[in-house]
């Protein structure tokens, strides 16, 4: 096959709350066949990827894979996210309208008693991309993270390999139990921590900030080392789901979108990726930390920064890297 990319790179003025990383790849049959007027399309995506984290832009970052993909491709240095909240974002690249024109403009959550209820894009009235291959004779599927809906109340995705909850990793219905049986083998080390079920080891940082605040936000529980081992990550799940259906739909014309969830919270890495980069090295300026405006000094990001500092800060960033190497 010729792999033609197409890479998008979202930019956002929110600190720490970058949207999603996109990639597209078109593999095109060479044989004049029923494939010629249907290329398969392979859409990938990141979650709160930063767009100046990428290898390529000799910026500080380590991403060969992503380079390799903009090598062989194209790269839009102005492209836009419609937003900088998930839901919304996620509703628009499936649709191609901006929030304010689908109605998708806030998260979707799953509290019963939240303050507004937001409806999933299977309720609007406009096409979805896989559902328009769908009605062509595609096979579409959709494998990692979603947050925009029912998934199985559209046409498109009802065969779907995937459970279709709206955080779930699981790429496939037997990987909570996989895991599970491989995980009692390899008997982990205790702790009190636990992340995806499984221990997590937290930097002293992050355990003193734990007990310090009842503040629960999911940087001070979930960052850290995961115990669980590349090959088992629920990421790694959804890789292999994805190589599994390219190969199982050979032939036939097919739209797949891998969705991973890093280098979103949680940011947790098993070695040799977490200790991938010398924390000492990651540069945190903190001088104008004083300077930051009312408004934002109670959102998350600099709540947390402030309970962690420095050294903390520096965790993440290395953590952060690991992820999108």
């Amino acid at each position: 096959v010729k792999v033609s990319s197409t890479i998008y790179k979202l930019k956002s003025n929110y600190f720490l709350f970058l949207i999603n990383l996109l990639f597209v790849i078109v593999l095109r049959g060479q044989t004049v066949n029923q494939q010629q007027l249907k290329p398969n399309v392979l859409f990938l995506q990141t979650d709160q990827h930063v767009w100046y984290a990428l290898g390529f832009l000799n910026l500080g970052f380590d991403t060969p894979n992503l380079d390799e993909l903009a090598n062989d491709g194209m790269y839009f240095s102005n492209a836009m996210a419609s937003t900088p909240s998930c839901s919304p974002a996620r509703a628009t690249m499936v649709s191609g309208m901006y929030p304010h024109s689908n109605s998708v403009i806030n998260n979707l959550i799953t509290k019963k008693n939240a303050k507004y209820q937001q409806h999933g894009i299977e309720e609007t009235a406009f096409a979805i991309t896989e559902n328009v291959l769908f009605d062509v004779g595609y096979y579409t599927a959709h494998y990692g993270k979603w947050h925009i809906g029912k998934k199985k109340a559209l046409n498109c995705y009802k065969n779907s390999l995937l459970e279709g909850q709206s955080h779930s990793y699981n790429a496939s219905k037997t990987y909570a139990k996989n895991l599970a049986i491989a995980m009692e083998k390899l008997n982990p080390v205790h702790s009190e921590k636990q992340l995806w079920g499984y221990p997590l080891y937290q930097s002293k940082v992050y355990q003193d900030a734990s007990s310090k605040t009842k503040w629960k936000h999911k940087g001070i529980l979930a960052t850290g080392r995961t115990s669980i081992p590349v090959e088992l990550l629920p990421h790694t799940s959804i890789t292999n789901e994805t190589i599994r259906a390219i190969k199982e739909k050979q032939g036939e014309p097919w739209m797949i979108t891998t969705s991973w969830h890093p280098p979103h919270i949680p940011w947790a890495m098993p070695d040799p990726y977490y200790s991938m980069y010398d924390r000492d090295k990651m540069e945190v300026d903190m001088s104008e930390i004083d300077k930051i405006h009312p408004n934002a000094a109670n959102m998350d990001a600099s709540r947390l920064g402030s309970l962690v500092g420095e050294e903390g800060i520096r965790e993440y960033l290395a953590i952060y890297r690991a992820q999108v190497y």
